[in-house]
């Protein structure tokens, strides 16, 4: 979803997502490596065509009700119920 919204320009910060997790510290990651990418994403004056600024922030957001229900059902299970 945050590909989607991220600056498009010569596809190259779109083509450097990544998403991670770590089993053991039950955490998830995604993130965008180009050398630009937490400029891009925080810089508020920036125009684009395509895509804009806080797209990983926004992405959440508008997806947090799913996130919610993605958490829950794995809690769930985890302990059983």
């Amino acid at each position: 979803m945050s590909v989607d919204r991220a600056p498009l320009d010569t596809a190259a910060l779109r083509d450097s997502a990544t998403a991670s997790h770590d089993a053991d510290s039950l955490t998830a990651a995604v993130s965008y490596d180009t050398p630009y990418a937490a400029r891009q994403h925080e810089e508020l004056d920036y125009h684009h065509r395509t895509g804009g600024p806080k797209f990983l922030e926004s992405a959440l957001a508008s997806e947090r009700d799913v996130v919610a229900r993605l958490l829950q059902a794995q809690i769930r299970k985890a302990l059983g119920s």
